[in-house]
């Protein structure tokens, strides 16, 4: 499902004002429809992105102690790529620089883009900015203030440098992350973190005394993961590819035939996603019910 998102009303406001003066224009790119819905219709009920959630402690990730960017950027490359092999201790021992420094933004987006995971890095972000991209259907990896989570308990106290995180969802209330100081996915991932926390987490970044990171700073990736959904569709054509990822130039894995009927649980650039199989060109295809 291929979509654009359009602001058609912006204010001049303060930080909590903005929730309920937004309005903006989501536009089906596949069928034309357009809906006008506002900040207070946006995500109810609250859907997430889905990104995997992977720990920055636990098998493989235990040599390090300054990894949360090597198991945040983890978590998006196996979004991206589900059958990525990498760890945050493979990923950290691959990129990280020598003495188990932290990483930086630039550093993570130079090795995510090494590994085909395009990425925009964008500085000053406005929390528009924010729901706007995970409207979008892309999730983001933002750096955000130790000291600031360790205040509300959030961190353990001490940790130093910046802590990263995956956003994957946003109410009127919280943000959501998939957090990797937590040891599992049961505590970690779509974590709520209050607006007023966040916003300030992500804004001090700036003066982190170790790693100084410009203040409301992300990775942003250039094409959308897209949203969970399940339908079902029909095979329209004789023969159609199965392929390992969303893209043409893609290990193909298997094959469908002509009046076969699948599961579709994920759309990503006309692809969809036919689960435990591989991706298939959805214009192929025919609603099952068709």
């Amino acid at each position: 499902m291929a979509i654009a998102v359009t602001v058609i009303q912006q204010m001049t406001v303060t930080f909590f004002e903005w929730v309920g003066c937004m309005r903006y224009q989501v536009k089906n790119l596949d069928t034309g429809a357009e809906m006008e819905l506002s900040l207070e219709t946006a995500f109810r009920p609250l859907v997430t992105l889905p990104v995997p959630f992977v720990s920055q402690s636990g098998p493989g990730a235990d040599a390090l102690q300054n990894d949360s960017g090597a198991a945040a950027a983890v978590m998006l490359l196996r979004a991206y790529q589900p059958h990525s092999a990498f760890t945050p201790e493979v990923f950290a021992t691959r990129f990280a620089l020598p003495g188990d420094a932290h990483f930086t933004l630039p550093q993570l987006r130079a090795a995510l883009s090494s590994l085909r995971i395009l990425t925009d890095l964008r500085n000053g972000m406005s929390m528009q900015d924010l729901f706007v991209t995970l409207a979008a259907g892309k999730p983001l990896l933002a750096a955000l203030q130790s000291q600031t989570l360790a205040e509300v308990g959030w961190l353990a106290t001490g940790r130093t440098g910046p802590h990263f995180v995956v956003i994957v969802g946003l109410d009127l209330r919280s943000v959501y992350l998939h957090d990797p100081s937590c040891a599992d996915g049961t505590a970690g991932a779509g974590r709520a973190l209050s607006l007023e926390t966040f916003w300030k987490a992500w804004r001090e970044t700036a003066t982190e005394p170790q790693v100084p990171i410009p203040e409301r700073s992300a990775l942003v990736p250039t094409i959308a993961l897209g949203f969970r959904l399940t339908r079902q569709v029909r095979v329209n054509i004789p023969t159609l590819n199965v392929r390992k990822e969303p893209a043409l130039h893609a290990q193909q894995v298997g094959t469908l035939r002509k009046g076969q009927v699948v599961d579709i649980v994920r759309e990503v650039n006309g692809w969809g996603e036919v689960p435990g199989t591989g991706w298939i060109l959805l214009s192929y295809t025919v609603a099952a019910g068709a």
